[in-house]
């Protein structure tokens, strides 16, 4: 199977690992989307649950482009840009997001 490219804003994103196989999810964009306003949010990755409680931004090699577009973790939380799925399980993001994400199977 070939890598799958995940991309654009959705609620309620939701990936479920039926491959098979091991995948390397990749998250090279991902933009929690604060609506509304102080909403809980929270990212999943198999049995892994992150909590995220304001509008936060996270990704591989993001560039800093000045002091009007903060991109970093405006709530203080740590997020990996990259998890491993064994078969069957889930990648999900309860909220508005926008985002750009890669799933690689282990096969290649």
């Amino acid at each position: 199977m070939a890598s799958q490219v995940l991309s654009g804003t959705n609620t309620n994103l939701s990936y479920v690992n039926n491959t098979g196989q091991n995948v390397r999810v990749v998250i090279n964009y991902l933009d929690f989307i604060d609506n509304p306003p102080g909403s809980a949010q929270k990212l999943t990755a198999g049995n892994m649950s992150i909590g995220v409680s304001r509008s936060s931004t996270v990704g591989r090699n993001l560039a800093h482009t000045g002091s009007g577009n903060n991109i970093s973790s405006s709530s203080g939380f740590s997020c990996p840009t990259e998890v491993m799925l064994a078969p069957g399980q889930v990648f999900s993001v309860n909220g508005t997001c926008t985002f750009n994400i890669v799933i690689i199977p282990e096969a290649g």
